[in-house]
C-alpha cells in the first residue's frame, strides 16, 4: 500500500514559481486556463459567511496532496472549497479507494491524517493560494482579486475533536495565527532570496467560518446535536451533509432501478452507530434543524454492492438526478435551494441549471477525474456565461430570477429522462500494447485524471544504445552479453511519464483511462523523495536524494537493488548489488580505487542506463517536477 507523505510548503512554492516562470503553468493549470472571470457576467455571490467570487466549488479530503489541489483549483476557477472530513483518530483505508468500471464507486473513511496534520494541510492550501495571488497580481490576473471561502467538514463523534494541547478544533480554525507563524518560520529558513517575501504575506485570521457535519455513516443523533451546538456556539455556520437514505430505502432502490443500476443493492455501512434508514425519523430531525438555523449539503452517493464486486459509494454524473430528488424532499420540509450546498454529479452540461436553481454553492468532484482534470473548471464557467448572456442576465441575481418554484421539479423530471444520467457500458481499450517503463503512446490522459497530481511528465532526448552485462575476472571487467536500449525514438521525443509515489493513493483512475494494458502508477517509474517510504514499499521504485553535492538514485527493479551516483562533473558511479564500479559515457565499467570487486562478480549496465536517463532529466536546470526542484542546491 502506498504511504502518502506531505509535500513541504516551501517546495510547493518553489515549484509553482519555477514552472510559471518557465512555461506559464502551475500544478498543471496553464495561464490560458487560469480563471479571469466571465466577460459580461458578475458571478459574485453573497453568503452568510461573506462574499465569494463564484458559486463553484471542489471537494478536498484531508490527504497529503491537498495543498496543491486546493491551489490548482483556485487558479482554475473554484471559489468554494469543501475540506473533508476531519475525525478524532487517523484512519488508514484499504486500497484502492476508487473503482472505475460500469459504475464508478469509491470508498469513504479515507482520512489518513490526524486532526492536527489535516489542519496543517488545509492551512498550507490557503497559504499557497495567498502566495500565488501575491506572485501573480503583477501579471494582472483578475483572479488575484477574487474572494474565496473554505468550509470544514467534521464527523460528529462522542467527544469534540481537539488538536495539540487539547485545543478544540473550532478554536484553532477561528484563530489561525499560531499555525501561520509556524508555517512562516519554516518558509523563512527554506525559501530562496527571491521568494523570501512570501514568508511575510498577511493571512486571513481564520481558516473557515462554516462547518459541515458529515452524516453519511450513521452517527448518533445525540452526537450530531452536541457537535452542532458546539460549532454554532463558536460562531460557525453549520450544515448537515445528508446521506441518500433520507429519501427512504424504497425511494433509493426505485431511483437506482430507473437509472439502470437495479442489479446493485444497498449495503449497510460498517461502523454506523445508529440506524438512519427511516425517512420519517430524518424528516423530524431535519425540521428541527431547520428551525435552529442549520443548513444542509447534498450529493453523496448511495452505498451499494453486488456479488463479486467491492461495495462502494456510487459516484459520477448519475448523482445529479439523485441530488435533485433530495432537494425536492427538503423543499417539502421548508428548505430553500439557497439553504443547500449541492454536489451531486455536477458537470459542464448541468452546472448552469444548478446555478439557476439557486443552490447556495455548487461543487463537483467526479467530473475532475475526466481528461483535463482541474482545468475542466473553466468549461463550467464558460458554459454558465454562455447561458447567462443568452438569457440577458449580467449577474447571478438577475439570472436566478428566471427560475420559479416549479423549476426544481421540472429539472428533476428532465434529468430522469436524460440518457446522460443513465448507466453506460464503458468502452473497451482500443490499444492492445502493454505499458513499459518508457515510451508509451503518450496520450497524456493519466496526468490530468490523477486526483493527487501524482503522475507527471519529464523530458529526455531520444537515444538508442547497446548496454551489456559484465563479469569481473582477472582484474578487469569483461562483457558477457549485451542488449539494445532506446528511449523516445519514433515518439514524442521530449516526454516520458513517471509517478510521485508518495502522492499516489492507488485509486486506479489512471489505469481506467490508459488505452494500453497496465497501470501507469505501477509500470512507470515510481519516484520517492523519502528514504523511509522507499524502504517500506516493496514494489519497484526509485529514490532520489542529494548528498554533499552528489545526486544519488537508489532503484529497486524486481528482486534487485541498484545505486547510481552522479557528481557535479557528470561522472557516474554504479552499484549492482555488492558490485561497485565507475561507468564511462559509452557504457564501459572500470574499477574504483578501494572498491575492488570479487572474482566473478557481475554488473548489469541496463539498469544503469535506465536510471541515468531518469536522473539526468531531473538534474536539468529547466526541470520543474517536485523531484527536480527538491534536488536543487543553489536555491539560496
Amino acid at each position: 500500500m502506498s504511504e502518502l507523505r506531505p509535500v513541504p510548503l516551501s517546495l510547493l512554492i518553489r515549484q509553482s514559481a519555477k514552472s510559471y516562470d518557465r512555461d506559464r503553468s502551475v500544478f498543471g493549470v496553464h495561464r490560458r486556463a487560469m480563471f479571469r472571470g466571465v466577460p459580461g457576467c458578475d458571478l459574485r455571490q453573497a453568503g452568510p459567511t461573506g462574499e465569494i467570487g463564484a458559486p463553484l466549488g471542489i471537494a478536498s479530503g484531508p490527504q497529503t496532496q491537498m495543498a496543491r489541489n486546493i491551489a490548482a483549483g483556485y487558479l482554475a476557477g473554484a471559489r468554494w472549497f469543501e475540506l473533508k472530513t476531519v475525525r478524532r483518530e487517523r484512519h488508514l483505508p484499504d486500497r484502492p479507494t476508487i473503482f472505475p468500471g460500469e459504475a464508478l464507486r469509491h470508498r469513504e473513511w479515507t482520512h489518513e491524517l490526524p486532526p492536527r496534520d489535516a489542519l496543517i494541510e488545509f492551512a498550507k492550501g490557503m497559504y499557497l493560494i495567498e502566495a500565488l495571488r501575491a506572485l501573480f497580481i503583477p501579471e494582472n490576473l483578475t483572479m488575484g482579486l477574487e474572494p474565496y471561502a473554505f468550509d470544514l467538514s467534521v464527523y460528529p463523534e462522542a467527544a469534540p475533536v481537539t488538536i495539540e494541547d487539547s485545543v478544540p478544533l473550532h478554536d484553532r480554525v477561528r484563530d489561525m495565527e499560531p499555525v501561520w507563524e509556524a508555517l512562516r518560520h519554516d518558509l523563512r529558513a527554506e525559501l530562496p532570496r527571491d521568494l523570501a517575501f512570501l514568508a511575510e504575506i498577511p493571512m486571513p485570521p481564520s481558516l473557515a467560518r462554516s462547518v459541515t457535519l458529515s452524516l453519511d455513516h450513521g452517527p448518533r443523533f445525540a452526537d450530531v446535536e452536541r457537535t452542532t451546538d458546539e460549532w454554532k456556539s463558536a460562531g460557525f455556520e453549520v450544515r448537515w451533509k445528508l446521506p441518500p437514505v433520507v429519501l427512504g430505502e424504497d425511494r433509493v432502490r426505485s431511483l437506482l432501478e430507473t437509472l439502470g443500476y437495479g442489479d446493485w443493492d444497498i449495503v449497510p455501512e460498517t461502523g454506523a452507530k445508529e440506524p438512519v434508514n427511516e425517512d420519517g425519523v430524518w424528516h423530524e430531525r431535519l425540521a428541527e434543524a431547520r428551525a435552529g438555523g442549520v443548513r444542509v449539503a447534498i450529493g453523496h452517493g448511495p452505498h451499494v454492492g453486488r456479488p463479486g464486486e467491492e461495495p462502494g459509494y456510487l459516484s459520477g454524473r448519475f448523482l445529479y438526478p439523485f441530488g435533485l430528488a433530495e432537494a425536492l424532499m427538503l423543499q417539502t420540509l421548508g428548505y430553500e435551494c439557497s439553504d443547500m450546498a449541492f454536489a451531486g454529479g455536477i458537470e459542464e452540461a448541468n452546472y448552469p441549471e444548478a446555478v439557476m436553481l439557486g443552490f447556495g454553492t455548487v461543487s463537483l468532484a467526479s467530473d475532475l477525474f475526466r481528461p483535463g482534470g482541474l482545468a475542466r473548471l473553466g468549461r463550467l464557467h464558460r458554459a454558465l456565461g454562455k447561458v447567462m448572456r443568452k438569457e440577458g442576465a449580467d449577474s447571478l441575481a438577475s439570472y436566478r430570477s428566471r427560475s420559479d418554484r416549479g423549476a426544481l421539479q421540472s429539472a428533476f423530471e428532465r434529468a430522469l429522462s436524460d440518457d446522460r444520467y443513465h448507466r453506460r457500458v464503458p468502452q473497451r481499450r482500443d490499444i492492445t500494447s502493454a505499458l513499459s517503463l518508457f515510451d508509451c503512446v503518450n496520450c497524456d490522459l493519466c496526468m490530468p485524471v490523477c486526483p493527487n497530481g501524482a503522475n507527471f511528465s519529464y523530458a529526455v532526448e531520444p537515444e538508442s544504445v547497446v548496454r551489456g552485462r559484465f563479469r569481473f575476472t582477472r582484474g578487469a571487467f569483461a562483457e558477457i552479453e549485451s542488449a539494445p536500449l532506446s528511449i523516445g525514438v519514433g515518439k514524442r521525443p521530449d516526454q516520458q511519464i513517471a509517478c510521485e509515489a508518495e502522492l499516489c493513493n492507488d485509486c486506479g483512475l489512471c489505469e481506467g483511462v490508459c488505452p494500453e494494458e497496465g497501470a501507469p502508477q505501477f509500470e512507470k517509474p515510481r519516484i520517492f523523495r523519502s528514504r523511509a517510504a522507499f524502504e517500506r514499499d516493496a514494489r519497484d521504485g526509485l529514490l532520489i536524494e542529494r548528498q554533499y553535492g552528489v545526486a544519488v538514485m537508489r532503484a529497486r527493479f524486481g528482486a534487485s537493488n541498484y545505486e547510481l551516483r552522479v557528481d557535479e562533473a557528470g561522472e557516474t558511479l554504479f552499484q549492482d548489488g555488492g558490485t561497485f564500479c565507475a561507468v564511462s559515457d559509452d557504457g564501459v565499467p572500470t574499477i574504483v580505487p578501494g572498491r575492488l570487486p570479487g572474482e566473478g562478480d557481475e554488473v548489469d549496465l541496463v539498469p544503469w542506463q535506465r536510471m541515468l536517463w531518469i536522473l539526468r532529466a531531473f538534474l536539468k536546470r529547466e526541470a520543474t517536477t517536485l523531484a527536480a526542484v527538491a534536488l536543487e542546491e543553489d536555491v539560496w
